[in-house]
């Protein structure tokens, strides 16, 4: 019967507003206590503007605050203000390795509300520093393109602008010959397009950039294979003996590429070359032409694949 009463008891709405109040009483009193908690402040470095960082420091210092539950927990969730900041822009830094000591640290901390920093664990920050330099360098795109099937790629994917400014520590920035794009990739594209993308930030406190965003083009086309005949055989740096043939003297070639430029294409724009010295020095009477095409068209193959060399025979 008791044990009946007791679950009954355990059932009731006045069981749990009975409990869900304790809890409640006791979590407004625990968060009314002060309390001692660490947290990670975000770093950030001012220097004077004819220095500029030649390594990135640390992102972050570790810090003790004190106060109640109340505010710890509000700084925790809600509070996106808080950082430490050191303002060395009115330093006088001449030489390259600068320490910024605790105190400073401890001046740099902002917008903690409502609770007070009591202890800062992190050591003294050691910074490199140098001359502010600017340079002009290419861009390039670091971008995966794959087209739709049955459509291709024509030329390389195109960046504007082409060059981008940076400006830092002269150590850092003259062994700085390129710059490239953040990755992206674009998938089943079966037309041409243009878009913007952010340059990598590989070096961000160190090395700035601009501009921090540059447009890529890529020319997509429906992909084509056409066979032009009759391609002529061409000697270079030389003469053919009259004594040599080279057969057959024309050949045929397949190529592949977008449709719009294959429709371009014509027996003048292709080449087949063999090499005099490679015809003197070759002993097997068998020889491979070079084929020369315009810029975005693939080679398939040649018909015939090799060529025959020999002599004429003195008929008497």
């Amino acid at each position: 019967m008791k044990v009946f009463k007791t679950k009954r008891w355990l059932n009731s709405k006045s069981f749990w507003g009975s409990l869900l109040f304790a809890v409640a009483l006791w979590g407004y009193t625990s968060l009314n206590t002060e309390f001692i908690s660490s947290v990670e402040l975000p770093l950030y470095i001012k220097l004077p503007v004819n220095r500029a960082l030649e390594q990135e420091p640390e992102q972050s210092i570790g810090v003790n605050v004190k106060g109640s539950g109340w505010h710890l927990f509000n700084m925790f969730l809600f509070n996106n203000s808080k950082n430490c900041t050191i303002d060395l822009t009115d330093y006088q830094i001449d030489d390259s390795v600068f320490v910024i000591d605790k105190n400073e640290i401890q001046k740099g901390i902002k917008g903690l509300s409502n609770v007070t920093a009591t202890e800062i664990w992190s050591k003294p920050i050691q910074i490199i520093t140098g001359k502010i330099i600017q340079k002009k360098i290419p861009i390039l795109p670091n971008i995966a393109v794959k087209p739709a099937d049955g459509f291709t790629v024509v030329g390389r994917i195109k960046v504007e602008p082409e060059y981008v400014i940076i400006n830092g520590n002269e150590n850092v920035v003259n062994r700085i010959e390129k710059w490239v794009t953040q990755f992206a990739e674009y998938d089943e594209k079966n037309k041409s397009f243009s878009t913007e993308v952010n340059i990598l930030d590989s070096l961000v406190n160190v090395v700035n950039v601009y501009p921090q965003k540059v447009r890529i083009s890529a020319e997509i086309q429906q992909e084509a294979e056409i066979t032009i005949d009759d391609v002529p055989i061409q000697i270079i740096r030389g003469s053919l003996p009259a004594s040599s043939i080279i057969s057959p003297n024309l050949i045929a070639v397949t190529l592949r590429g977008g449709v719009d430029e294959l429709a371009k294409i014509s027996v003048l724009d292709i080449s087949a070359v063999l090499d005099f010295d490679s015809i003197i020095k070759d002993s097997t009477g068998i020889l491979y032409p070079q084929i020369k095409l315009p810029e975005n068209i693939e080679l398939i193959g040649n018909s015939p694949r090799y060529l025959y060399h020999h002599q004429k025979i003195d008929k008497k």
